[in-house]
């Protein structure tokens, strides 16, 4: 009986182990994966795009330079800034400017164009886009020196630079000037 009883479990086994094999898998899984790319202008200071920046000793023989860009998809915009004289804190101090120069990355001169009425120059003019754009400006900001005593500063302005309005004229202290970048739909 022993015998018979192993055999009979030895075909209860295989008949039974038959019908849990896996004789064929089950078809491919997918994941889709979606996105919409969106409209962008991002602007700011250095390759992270800084919304503010110290630029200490701006009053060097050569001043540093501002590194100052933008990056969009999308364009249409006017770029433009402003900028203040040198002022001395609680004071009615200041030093005049005598000229911004701006060039791109690769040193090319950028055009700067005064707009009086605005009070700021324009930077960029950036076409509408429908690929990925960007630009960037090295911007200097010359002090008046002794030797532009009597001239107009940066603006043209009627009044010439005085002795005191120079960065050796000027009585000492911590003069602070500040450029603001604005964008506006073309």
């Amino acid at each position: 009986m022993n015998k018979r009883l192993i055999a009979i479990a030895l075909v209860l086994v295989i008949a039974v182990s038959g019908v849990f094999a896996v004789t064929s898998y089950p078809s491919n899984v997918s994941a889709r994966l979606l996105a919409t790319a969106g409209p962008y202008f991002t602007h700011g200071f250095g390759s992270n795009f800084s919304s503010t920046i110290d630029v200490i000793n701006a009053f060097a023989a050569t001043p540093p330079a501002i590194d100052y860009r933008y990056a969009t998809n999308v364009g249409g915009a006017k770029i433009r800034f402003s900028i203040t004289d040198f002022a001395k804190a609680e004071s009615s101090d200041v030093v005049k400017i005598k000229s911004i120069t701006a060039t791109t990355s690769t040193l090319s001169p950028i055009s700067l164009t005064w707009d009086a009425g605005l009070a700021m120059y324009l930077l960029f003019d950036v076409a509408s886009v429908s690929a990925f754009s960007s630009q960037t400006a090295l911007i200097t900001v010359n002090p008046a020196r002794t030797a532009n005593v009597g001239t107009a500063d940066h603006r043209g302005s009627v009044s010439a630079i005085t002795e005191a309005q120079t960065v050796e004229g000027a009585i000492p202290g911590d003069y602070i000037a500040t450029m603001t970048f604005q964008i506006t739909a073309t």
